[in-house]
């Protein structure tokens, strides 16, 4: 079988897609892996394939193009930004409304909380965790190794805090807000109600954020032999976080650099505010610190229960040194179990997602594809070519019109700028899905060969050369 795994957001994913792939080849199938924008773009008349989503609003469906209409193909759900446990009931209403149904085979979920949060899919869940917490157990965490050796040795003993904060948006931005949930939420009586509660999360979200700033430069004030390193969401402007920071100790650093695991792996402890990051940690058997000040949302409540959670500044200062020096955790792993299936030594999201192929009889389906007539029609490629050029034009107007009132006549599809597509995914290159592939082959003591081949800009196949 053919599966299309599409990456949205590099750095966060294409370890675990990369990992993922190399086991369904180890198992004979065939991977066609790339920007979650250019798959869909580039591949035509597919046929037994299956997608592997990572979370489509309802609104931004097209049945006349989507492949589980246009053909025969399969489409499963596993939420990148889970866990669902993790949603309000807002984000769960509008990401996963009952005509999802309609749209996806399977849904996937990371653990048995997630389950009961969407009980009415109830026959098309399957509980298999997700794959980036496979990558955190021996022997693959051996793929961080190098990584890993080079942030002790430049930050030597650390503690890493990871930014989930939601700043108050500009203008235009609130004004998205506003259409995606316009757009989406089944119920639009619940509109106005989903408004004020995303007020009150920026309200404690901003106070929060200073509180915290507060927090790191009075701790790295106190314990000078101890870096803290500052990571800004993906969202985030570095130079905007740099200016909110003002002036910093030496040893409060703010940084941003690829993967956020191989930081989390060398750490001494994690801190966050409500980053779902303190999961990876949790797996990792890592010290945590959860320093919420302001808020009483429910998924507060949650990460409590993940390491030790804080909200009041002086005391969590006043406790910090015992913590750093203790050599216990401090977690409750049963509660982690129940969140992700795959946190434990002998549980894989691979080998789960392998024994669902054969259950549901799809191992062995013969899948085809074609690449783009765009790829092989010069003539059409010249018309590809021009219609773009006209999208540019027309995608340079709306991105005025985006920063003005009138972003209400448009649907959601249409609000996002140039500059907010190109947080996405920007360049796949061969080389990196080799490298990855490679040292997987080298951890795993594996004798697959594989070829990885261009189809198009930021999309390949990968098949493996051993059969």
């Amino acid at each position: 079988m053919i599966f299309l795994l599409p990456i949205e957001i590099k750095d966060r994913e294409i370890f675990s897609k990369v990992f993922l792939s190399y086991k369904l080849l180890e198992n004979g199938h065939k991977i066609i892996i790339g920007s979650q924008r250019d798959i869909p773009q580039n591949i035509s008349k597919i046929s037994n394939c299956f997608w592997f989503d990572k979370n489509t609003f309802i609104s931004k469906i097209n049945k006349n193009f989507d492949m589980k209409y246009v053909n025969k193909n399969y489409i499963g759900m596993l939420d990148e930004e889970g866990p669902l446990a993790f949603f309000n009931s807002t984000s769960r209403e509008i990401r996963y409304p009952k005509a999802i149904s309609k749209f996806y085979d399977y849904f996937f979920v990371w653990g048995k909380e997630d389950q009961k949060k969407i009980k009415y899919l109830n026959k098309r869940i399957s509980i298999l965790g997700h794959p980036k917490y496979d990558l955190l157990k021996k022997p693959y965490v051996h793929l961080w190794d190098s990584k890993v050796k080079l942030i002790k040795k430049k930050y030597n003993d650390f503690v890493l805090f990871n930014s989930s904060f939601k700043s108050r948006p500009s203008k235009a931005n609130y004004r998205k807000s506003i259409i995606t949930l316009r757009d989406n939420l089944p119920n639009k009586k619940n509109l106005k109600k989903s408004l004020k509660i995303l007020d009150l999360v920026f309200k404690n979200e901003e106070k929060n954020y200073k509180e915290t700033i507060k927090l790191l430069k009075e701790l790295a004030g106190i314990y000078k032999s101890t870096n803290f390193i500052f990571r800004p969401h993906p969202n985030e402007s570095i130079n905007v976080v740099k200016k909110k920071f003002g002036k910093i100790p030496k040893n409060l650093k703010i940084i941003y650099q690829g993967s956020v695991t191989p930081w989390i792996i060398s750490s001494k402890v994690v801190m966050h505010s409500g980053c779902t990051t303190a999961l990876e940690a949790a797996v990792l058997k890592k010290k945590i610190i959860c320093f919420i000040p302001f808020g009483n949302l429910d998924r507060y409540k949650i990460y409590s229960k993940i390491g030790k959670f804080f909200n009041k500044k002086n005391l969590c200062i006043r406790k910090f040194g015992d913590f750093l020096n203790t050599e216990r955790p401090n977690l409750n792993l049963k509660f982690t179990d129940s969140i992700i299936i795959n946190s434990k030594n002998n549980n894989f999201f691979y080998k789960n997602f392998l024994k669902f192929l054969i259950k549901n009889n799809l191992h062995k389906l013969e899948s085809k594809f074609f690449i783009s007539e765009v790829e092989t029609s010069e003539i059409k490629k010249s018309i590809y070519n021009l219609k773009q050029k006209i999208k540019s034009y027309i995608s340079k107007f709306k991105d005025i019109l985006i920063k003005t009132p009138l972003i209400y006549l448009l649907d959601q599809k249409y609000i996002y700028t140039k500059e907010s597509r190109e947080k996405k995914i920007k360049v796949l290159k061969q080389s990196e899905i080799t490298k990855i592939l490679s040292q997987i082959k080298k951890i795993s003591s594996s004798k697959l060969n594989f070829k990885v081949n261009k189809i198009s800009e930021n999309v390949f196949i990968v098949k493996n050369s051993s059969k």
